[in-house]
């Protein structure tokens, strides 16, 4: 679907599918999907959910900025 919405400048735009245990794969995931399909991509409620969670913030903003820097539209 991204790779079609791509085609009319169209944008990806994602809750995250998790934002505890598994925040970095659906980071990776998301970054994954806006590259295959040359799409704009958008994180809504970008956030660690849970105490054991909260550490993980800096570095998903570091990958996120460097996904930028590559080019990548988020």
């Amino acid at each position: 679907l991204c790779k079609e919405a791509s085609k009319y400048g169209g944008s990806y735009l994602s809750h995250m599918r998790s934002e505890g245990n598994q925040l970095y794969e659906g980071i990776e995931e998301l970054i994954t999907i806006a590259k295959k399909a040359n799409v704009h991509a958008e994180i809504y409620h970008l956030k660690a959910a849970g105490k054991d969670n909260w550490h993980k913030m800096d570095s998903v903003i570091r990958r996120i900025e460097r996904a930028r820097r590559e080019g990548l539209g988020i």
